[in-house]
């Protein structure tokens, strides 16, 4: 060890001088040079120095990963809080020269860690496989993690019964819900999952008919939800089993799900997305039994079609996936299946709904991005569009009173002043007109439109701010927030709340849950850029020229993140981030698997 640390000693001392250089850089100040490093910052750059005691040779994967990264860190550190289009030259000017120094300080940071890492998985690629190898005593019972996440769930479930309600989503739908039943008249929107709706206000109206407690019928749904998710989970651990992949890893993701703060907070958390991720699980597992010849084309396509119900964007992602798996491993059938699933959507959206006269979702949900960037140049360039410009605009977004109502990161608010000024009665011919408007202001002023969606997507590049993990926020989802929307709901006589003889438990509870969040070690396990950066890891990992099929479970990552760039939130909101959270462990021991399996019959075919 002595001899590879003397080996390596310029190349640590050199990322050592760089990272700190680098990340001591003060940027939102222009007459202060340097700030003081956090110990976190350290820790890192400790990891980034070790990594250098390596004898592999560098690939264009871990480049391009690192640049990613580096950049990431760039929008974190420096690009945040800092107003593009301001126009004050010489602070510009230096903000400028301090952009392009710190990069390559930036780049070691990021990219030695990756190329460690990338060396460590080829050396786990060329190991040997064995199906239902290194066996564990526990694994004579196939079920036992279900069991650990039934008790692990079920501390939330009884001091956060009858469940937490997002603030504002849940109540439309309850409220959709009944008044559907009680006028006789359809009131639901496909703004949410239809079928979310449906489960949601039906599992609360059961229990306010038939069993005289609305309490209860909203923990039927909660529990339910609870189940099913606790059900795939399981599901696919024991698939993993069934591939070799060693108990211990399968026992740290079960951990790993069971205890993160965040993931025990969603599963008792009415939110659509703990229904999406389970079914994107089980669909997860039935594709990699289809590519192994041992498929259940049944069974894909319910959870396929489970998946796009309970998300609306979750037709991209399958798409994408089974198109992906039928181009690659020549599954013609996949490819019929993701086809039909698009006409699935479309039939459902077009056809389905307006003849039960659901009302259809807002387009501004797909114009999220377009609408905020608009915003920024609306305040930025005020009057700075013509009379033709401005028509377009007011088909679909306000201009008065924009600066008071916008959000840096978030577009619900100008979204929804839009709908309640405007309306949705605007043509697809207008929307396309507004579309065509936004590209020419943006080629205007494209420094505007950066500053704007930097704003609002930088929680998904870099922790710059840990919204919702130390203060008790709308983010956090809690019992005292979800108690606003109890309240409210009284609106068509519901009664719904918490024990009063388990608050003083719920309190230390969630006092608890929300410490846990604040550690360093559980802090970044609770963000969303640490699965987007796991994510496009992934990715470039993987992306090699003899791999096939393990294309299938890297796009559907792919397609998540992209989605999570066009939502209408920041990162701040983990919901959104929760199913590409769930989903990567066993999308990357599939593809690793595969992976192996491809060498492994190469090998055979060479010899």
């Amino acid at each position: 060890m002595t001899i590879k640390f003397r080996q390596y000693a310029w190349k640590m001392i050199l990322v050592f001088i760089l990272s700190v250089f680098s990340l001591s850089i003060e940027f939102m100040h222009s007459k202060s040079m340097f700030r003081q490093l956090s110990i976190t910052e350290f820790f890192f750059i400790g990891v980034a120095v070790l990594s250098c005691i390596d004898e592999s040779e560098w690939q264009w994967r871990e480049v391009a990963v690192g640049g990613i990264f580096s950049f990431f860190v760039l929008v974190g550190r420096a690009f945040i809080d800092y107003k593009w289009d301001a126009w004050i030259a010489h602070i510009d000017a230096i903000n400028l020269v301090k952009w392009i120094v710190v990069l390559p300080g930036f780049f070691l940071l990021c990219a030695c860690p990756v190329h460690y890492v990338y060396a460590r998985l080829r050396i786990l690629e060329q190991e040997k496989l064995k199906e239902k190898g290194n066996s564990h005593w526990m694994d004579a019972y196939p079920w036992w993690p279900f069991l650990i996440l039934i008790l692990l769930w079920l501390p939330s479930y009884i001091f956060c019964f009858p469940g937490i309600m997002i603030p504002g989503d849940n109540g439309n739908q309850i409220i959709d819900m009944f008044n559907t039943i009680s006028s006789g008249n359809m009131q639901i929107s496909a703004h949410h999952p239809v079928l979310h709706t449906v489960l949601l206000g039906g599992s609360i109206w059961i229990g306010h008919t038939f069993i005289g407690s609305d309490v209860i019928g909203y923990g039927l749904f909660t529990g339910l939800q609870g189940i099913v998710f606790i059900f795939a989970v399981s599901y696919a651990i024991h698939y993993l089993y069934t591939l070799g992949i060693p108990f211990n890893i399968r026992f740290i993701i079960v951990c790993f799900i069971g205890l993160n703060p965040m993931f025990s907070n969603m599963l008792v958390t009415t939110t659509k997305d703990v229904f999406y991720a389970a079914f994107l699980l089980l669909f997860i597992v039935e594709l990699a039994k289809e590519m192994k010849g041992q498929g259940r084309i049944l069974l894909l396509i319910i959870f396929a079609t489970g998946a796009i119900l309970f998300r609306n964007e979750g037709i991209y992602v399958l798409f994408a996936a089974l198109l992906i798996a039928a181009i690659f491993n020549r599954k013609y059938r996949l490819g019929i299946i993701s086809l039909a699933l698009l006409f699935l959507h479309l039939l459902i959206g077009r056809v389905i709904y307006p003849n039960l006269h659901i009302k259809p979702g807002s387009v501004r949900e797909v114009l999220s991005v377009p609408m905020q960037t608009m915003a920024r140049y609306i305040i930025g360039h005020e009057g700075d569009w013509t009379e033709e410009e401005e028509r377009a605009i007011l088909k679909i977004q306000i201009i008065e009173d924009e600066e008071a109502w916008y959000e840096p990161n978030s577009v619900d608010s100008i979204k929804n002043l839009s709908a309640m000024r405007i309306g949705n009665n605007f043509t697809n011919k207008e929307v396309i007109t507004y579309l065509k408007t936004w590209i020419r202001l943006g080629m205007r002023h494209p420094l505007t439109y950066i500053d704007g969606f930097l704003d609002m997507k930088n929680q998904y590049m870099y922790p710059s701010r840990f919204t919702g993990i130390t203060e008790v926020t709308v983010n956090t989802l809690t019992t005292e927030n979800s108690q606003y929307s109890f309240d409210w709901l009284n609106v068509i006589h519901l009664n719904l709340y918490y024990s009063k003889s388990l608050e003083r438990a719920r309190q230390i509870y969630e006092s608890f849950r929300t410490k846990l969040q604040s550690l360093s070690i559980f802090r970044y396990l609770c963000i969303s850029p640490t699965y987007v950066w796991l994510a496009i890891a992934s990715i470039f990992f993987f992306l090699k020229k003899r791999g096939r099929k393990e294309y299938a479970f890297q796009i559907m990552m792919g397609m998540m993140v992209l989605v999570l760039f066009a939502s209408p939130l920041d990162g701040g909101d983990f919901r959104y981030t929760y199913p590409l959270a769930i989903i990567e462990p066993f999308c990357f021991l599939i593809s690793l698997y595969f992976l192996r399996q491809e060498d492994d019959d190469t090998t055979r075919i060479e010899k």
